[in-house]
């Protein structure tokens, strides 16, 4: 159920749904500020909504990297080793109030 959920609202949240015909500045405006948001945090905006909504670390790209679409806020992962196109290690840092 909650999969379906964030499966639904990529897909609202993103410009593959349309509900109303939103006018080409819009989508640009749209468009402009995920990309923005992308270069700034590593996330789209849809990726920020659904992270507000399920109240965890959430990103979609995830998924492409055979990993979870979210996982809880203070966990975090750092890629460590040399950067060849032969992968890094993952080390997984966990705050100290859990």
């Amino acid at each position: 159920m909650r999969t379906l959920f964030l499966v639904i609202c990529a897909v609202a949240l993103s410009n593959c749904a349309a509900v109303v015909a939103v006018p080409p500045v819009l989508q640009y405006a749209s468009t402009a500020v995920t990309i923005i948001s992308y270069l700034t945090t590593g996330k789209g905006t849809s990726d920020h909504v659904i992270s507000a909504v399920t109240d965890q670390d959430c990103a979609l790209h995830r998924v492409v990297l055979s990993s979870e679409i979210c996982r809880p806020k203070n966990i975090r992962t750092v890629n460590v080793g040399p950067n060849n196109g032969m992968g890094a290690a993952r080390v997984v840092i966990a705050s100290k109030n859990q």
